[in-house]
Parts: structure tokens; C-alpha cells; sequence
């Protein structure tokens, strides 16, 4: 899965698309970011609500940058609502409505809903400052015309200059485990190919409903996913760590996952609870590495606190 797809995971929510709606949402508790984005073609939603991922190209915003595409109004003012949860929603009619979120979340949504290890550079405020923002565009815009809106918003009112790089950093290497995988393989007709413009029938009434296939949703301490390949094994395991998952397994072909999974998965918040490195290895006969690797960021070279309305 490529670096700069990515989410709220997910986010989004869960992952996720309505007719002529889209909405992603981020909630935190006790300290722990619960991220949720949703956005064209990728969607995350981070533990403990959970997360889709779609392999798709990232919104290369900078492409399609140009004069014309700015909100025709907009609100920004400090949010005074705490920890209590934070939504990004963009909606018909070319409104963005923004509640409570760090700054750094509303640039990852603006430059193709970046995963956050992605996003370097910057002082310390663009993550504890939270804002509420209220814009309207002019007609219907689609999501990746607003998203061009919104960094020429963050270049207006918050002074944002950023830039893309690829850095040596920290990542994990996903091998196969000693003793083999323990993947189940995909068993082709096991799940349903859903096209988002045509929504599938209803099954019968007692029928239980088929997975999804491409599903990569982990939800309340359980991963489930079918017909996904090892770069989105990949991809999933990169918004759990935090860091970006280079597959190595040499492994081909498409499996199903329905696994439990810790709460927290690098079980930081209660030492005695298995981590992620150790389910892997025990459910699927995969391991984790730390290694070094390139990886493609984006950097925050100039920002300021938004002056008020």
C-alpha cells in the first residue's frame, strides 16, 4: 500500500461512504487518539472504534491547485470543547465543518489523508491547539476540490508552507514467522464484490451477510478482512504501530483475516496484555522487524496561529 494513501482510520466513517455524504470522525479518551478519516478511496478509523483500508491513490491536491478553488467564506475560532471528540466532515453543498481538531489533523485530511507518521516538522501547538472550522465553496465541489480549498485556507489564515521529501526513518520489515504462515487463504465466492455506485440487493431474510470483499476492518479488539493482499495486510498493520510496514513475506495471492486483536495494540497502556508483535506471530505466523527505511513526508516548514474572525 502506498506511503501517502491513507486513516480515519477510516477512519473513514467506518470508512465510509453515504450517498452524497462524507463524513470522517476522530474521538479521544484518556490521552489516546482514536482516529477516524474518511476520504475517497481510503478510509481509517483507528482502535478502539476501527479502521477500513482501500488501496487507492492518495488526493494529490497540489495537481489541482489553482486560483480559483477557495471557500467562498470561512469561520475559524479555538475550540473550547476539550477531549470531549472531534469531527471532520465534508458535505453536499460544499460545506466543510470541522469540530475540535488538532491542526495537524485538519493538514493530514488537506494533503490526502496522511497517516500520521507521515506528517513531520512543526511546533508543538499544531497537535495540542484545537480548532472548530466552518466553510462554504461555491455549487457541489468534490472532496478533492475541497481538500485544494482547505490547504489554500491553511496557506491564508495559518501561514502553512509545506513540503514533500522522502526521509530515512524508522519502519517495520513484515516477515513470516519461524514455523511458516498461518494465513487463511482466500476462498474465491466467500465474499461479495460491492460496487459503491450500486449498492447489492438484500439478502434473504435469516441469510447471514457475506463479508465485503476488500474489507481490512479492525473494530473493538477484532481484524477482520477478506480478499486483501499483503501490501494491505501491510497497510492495516502501519496505522497500528504507527509506522510505516515494508512487506517482505515474498507471500502472493489474497487471504482472509478474523483474528482478536489488543485493544491497544502495542499494549502501552497495560503491560500484561499481548502486543500486536506477539498475536501476529501466534494467529498468522507474522513478524515485525525494526528496520530502516525510506519514507515519503510531508514537512511543515512555516505555520502561525490563525489570527481571530
Amino acid at each position: 500500500m502506498p506511503d501517502d494513501i491513507l486513516v480515519y482510520t477510516a477512519m473513514k466513517i467506518l470508512s465510509f461512504f453515504a450517498m452524497g455524504s462524507f463524513r470522517r470522525r476522530c474521538h479521544e479518551q484518556r490521552g489516546y487518539r482514536k482516529l477516524a478519516l474518511a476520504f475517497a478511496g481510503v478510509a481509517v478509523i483507528a482502535l478502539p472504534l476501527g479502521f477500513r483500508v482501500w488501496k487507492a491513490p492518495a488526493v494529490q491536491a497540489q495537481s489541482l491547485s489553482a486560483p480559483h478553488l477557495q471557500f467562498e467564506a470561512a469561520s475559524i475560532k479555538p475550540s473550547s470543547a476539550g477531549l470531549s471528540g472531534i469531527t471532520f466532515a465534508v458535505q453536499p453543498g460544499g460545506r466543510l465543518d470541522v469540530e475540535n481538531n488538532p491542526i495537524s489533523n485538519v493538514i493530514k485530511n488537506a494533503y490526502g489523508s496522511i497517516r500520521p507518521f507521515v506528517l513531520q516538522g512543526g511546533p508543538d501547538w499544531v497537535d495540542s491547539d484545537r480548532y472548530d472550522i466552518e466553510a462554504k465553496a461555491e455549487g457541489n465541489p468534490a472532496e478533492p476540490e475541497m481538500m485544494v480549498m482547505l490547504q489554500a485556507l491553511l496557506a491564508d489564515r495559518f501561514k502553512l508552507k509545506v513540503h514533500r521529501e522522502t526521509r530515512e526513518l524508522p519502519v517495520y520489515a513484515l516477515t513470516v514467522a519461524k514455523g511458516g504462515p498461518k494465513l487463511t487463504k482466500h476462498i474465491e465466492g466467500s465474499c461479495v464484490i460491492v460496487d459503491p455506485n450500486s449498492p447489492p440487493p438484500p439478502g434473504a431474510p435469516g441469510e447471514k451477510p457475506r463479508d465485503h470483499c476488500g474489507n481490512n476492518l479492525i473494530a473493538r479488539g477484532r481484524w477482520d478482512a477478506s480478499k486483501v493482499d499483503m501490501p494491505s495486510v501491510a497497510g492495516a498493520l502501519s496505522v497500528l504501530v504507527r509506522r510505516k510496514v515494508i512487506d517482505k513475506t515474498g507471500l502472493t495471492g489474497f487471504f482472509d483475516i478474523h483474528i482478536d486483536i489488543p485493544s491497544d495494540p502495542l499494549a502501552g497502556n497495560d503491560p500484561g496484555a499481548p502486543s500486536i508483535f506477539t498475536v501476529l506471530q501466534d494467529e498468522l505466523g507474522l513478524k515485525l522487524d525494526s528496520d530502516k527505511g525510506p519514507v515519503a513526508v510531508l514537512v511543515i516548514d512555516h505555520i502561525e496561529r490563525p489570527s481571530q474572525n
